[in-house]
């Protein structure tokens, strides 16, 4: 989970009870959890790594990462039960992915765009489609 200021995206650290902004050079009392995050995802051709950020862990985890954050400090084992109800999903999700240089290695890297349960009614039916134009 990443730590942000309210009204932007930038990350903070927490200092004596409140939260500093470095790149705003600001305190904050408060601030919210967002999530980012990377998971193994694996299909019929195999297994990758991709980047999950807040709206498509929220659509995963079923929780926000503030009320997440909030159930680790509270109760360890139910922060776990929450974890490992999101393993072994079948879920459907749109990708990008592109490949970025540094220093002479070529590294893949994959994010996730949309997430959502499987419909396996609608899949099928749109196979079925692509079948039927052949």
């Amino acid at each position: 989970m990443r730590v942000v200021t309210p009204g932007t995206l930038g990350q903070v650290v927490e200092e004596h009870g409140s939260y500093h902004c470095e790149a705003h050079n600001q305190s904050f009392p408060e601030c919210k959890h967002r999530y980012v995050t990377q998971v193994h995802v694996n299909d019929y051709s195999g297994g990758a790594y991709v980047s999950l950020f807040n709206d498509q862990a929220e659509a995963l985890l079923g929780q926000t990462a503030d009320s997440l954050a909030e159930l680790k400090g509270a109760d360890e084992d139910a922060f776990n039960r929450v974890l490992k109800a999101a393993t072994f999903k079948s879920m459907a999700m749109r990708v990008k992915s592109k490949t970025d240089e540094y220093n002479g290695v070529q590294k893949r890297k994959i994010m996730v765009h949309s997430l959502q349960p499987m419909d396996y009614a609608a899949e099928s039916n749109r196979l079925l489609g692509l079948i039927a134009a052949m």
